[in-house]
């Protein structure tokens, strides 16, 4: 588990990665989802009190294997159509129906009669879960990405130089490998593969008779891949006292059912209408700093294999960092900060709707607040100026209604005019009534309806 601490610039014009905490989660390789999710939001929390930590905003980025990534090819549209067109094709594409899935895309412009689309879809209740965790850990979720879309804007700004028209970023964790192909800084394919660097620490184990602790010791500090040793090696030959010789040989045939996998997903991107032959691959994750790994894999692949600096032309200031260490796994912590400050293209967010309501109403709680306080002047004067008037007509309707009632120094005896001006004050008095009962149902109302509204539009259900 990967924490990094940073700060952005004015308007996201820049940023800066401060100090990244690195910890192991120490769980058993058959551990299930919820229990992976539950120690990570523990360590998350002890991470931030063992180092003093104080911020509350965070930006998080699932696991590519969560994911549905789709790539589309649409008519050149724009505006509502092409909204509705991508929402066509995640009916076709999404394997749960649209209020199950939080839903982003993004649009690439192509050169031909179509635009390539990049579709990505989390079940909503993977998100929530994720969100939990950092609830738990006292963090509020600012933007929710996925670690396969955040590679790729770590990688961006290389890609934008490269010579090459088709390069693979594999990054190789624990627990997955995520395979992202680019094709002229377009996304063109995506895929996240279940073997990965817990793969290798299981086989050895297996092969060597030790625990998982040990096994994982000893693949990070005796392990070496050698692209000489394939399936046929015999691991005895090199003797049981040769303990780095035989983990050289375990890890070397284990790492095939890698590179066979990595194979198979290029292949199938090259077997597509538009896919074109690879000309690179860059290497990230923390099993690409095994020794020997490009050497291995250029052989099995053939095609050029490089371990990739995550920091060679990055955006983000890591003038306070030692990268040497972090150059191979903090990808898609740099992808993140990237997001925020450079012209990379994916900037999707799969935060909840409800937490996105919850943030807007924060931003707008203040003027909300000012609202508040000027309507009340508004209609606590407006009040005044209408009860004043009301004053004045009351005096003066007092006035004539004395000088026409008999023996109250009146005229005495009322004519046509008198009559007429007798059923002018009836009706006025009945509106007058009207009037009252209105003015009293609009002053308990008014305001509180109008900000009873405002914050049901604003507060999700269930938040205060």
């Amino acid at each position: 588990l990967k924490v990094g601490v940073g700060s952005l610039g004015v308007k996201g014009k820049s940023a800066k990665i401060q100090a990244v905490y690195t910890v192991k989660t120490e769980l058993d390789p058959s551990a299930t989802p919820d229990e992976v999710i539950e120690r990570s939001g523990a360590l998350i929390a002890e991470v931030l009190k063992r180092h003093g930590l104080t911020a509350k905003q965070v930006s998080f980025a699932v696991p590519g294997r969560v994911s549905f990534v789709r790539q589309l090819r649409i008519p050149k549209v724009s505006g509502d159509r092409l909204d509705r067109l991508i929402q066509y094709e995640a009916r076709q594409q999404i394997p749960f129906p649209l209020e199950d899935i939080i839903l982003d895309s993004h649009v690439f412009d192509t050169d031909g009669p179509e635009l390539a689309v990049t579709l990505v879809a989390i079940r909503k209740n993977v998100v929530d879960q994720y969100c939990g965790m950092l609830r738990s850990a006292g963090l509020v979720p600012d933007s929710i990405d996925v670690t396969t879309l955040s590679l790729f804007n770590c990688f961006y700004p290389q890609l934008k130089n490269s010579e090459e028209e088709v390069v693979a970023l594999v990054d190789i964790g624990a627990s997955t490998t995520d395979i992202v192909v680019c094709k002229q800084k377009h996304v063109e394919f995506i895929r996240s593969a279940p073997q990965s660097g817990d793969h290798l620490t299981k086989s050895l184990s297996e092969q060597l008779g030790v625990d998982w602790g040990e096994a994982e010791e000893l693949k990070v500090t005796l392990g070496e891949l050698d692209p000489s040793i394939d399936r046929q090696t015999d691991p005895l030959a090199y003797g049981e006292g040769d303990q780095s010789a035989r983990v050289k040989v375990f890890l070397s045939k284990s790492f095939e059912a890698i590179a066979n996998e990595i194979r198979r997903t290029l292949d199938f991107y090259v077997s597509q209408p538009d896919g074109e032959p690879v000309e690179k691959v860059l290497l990230t994750g923390g099993t690409s700093q095994c020794p020997g790994i490009a050497d291995y894999l250029s052989q099995r692949l053939a095609i050029p294999c490089e371990v990739a600096d995550i920091f060679d032309e990055t955006l983000v200031n890591v003038s306070e960092l030692e990268t040497a260490p972090i150059s191979q796994t903090a990808g898609v912590l740099v992808g993140q900060c990237q997001k925020n400050i450079g012209d990379v293209p994916l900037r999707m967010n799969f935060l909840p709707s409800y937490i996105v309501r919850k943030k807007e109403f924060e931003k707008r709680r203040t003027w909300l607040l000012v609202e508040g306080i000027l309507l009340a002047c508004f209609v606590f004067l407006t009040v005044g100026a209408v009860r004043a008037n009301i004053q004045l007509y009351e005096e003066a309707n007092g006035e004539l209604e004395r000088h026409l009632t008999p023996g109250a120094g009146g005229v005495g005896a009322k004519n046509d005019v008198a009559n007429q001006i007798g059923d002018y004050m009836d009706k006025t008095r009945l509106l007058e009534a009207r009037f009252a009962i209105l003015n009293e149902i609009d002053r308990n109302r008014g305001v509180i309806s109008k900000s009873i509204s405002d914050v049901a539009q604003n507060v999700p259900l269930g938040e205060t």
